[in-house]
């Protein structure tokens, strides 16, 4: 997870949104 948030910051914070978005969905179903 980190490798991608560090990905996401070298891409730009539309992708760095992106992958924000995708945890928060993963956790979501999860929960």
């Amino acid at each position: 997870e980190v490798r991608l948030v560090e990905r996401a910051f070298g891409i730009g914070p539309s992708a760095l949104t992106e992958a924000m978005g995708m945890l928060n969905h993963h956790f979501a179903a999860a929960a």
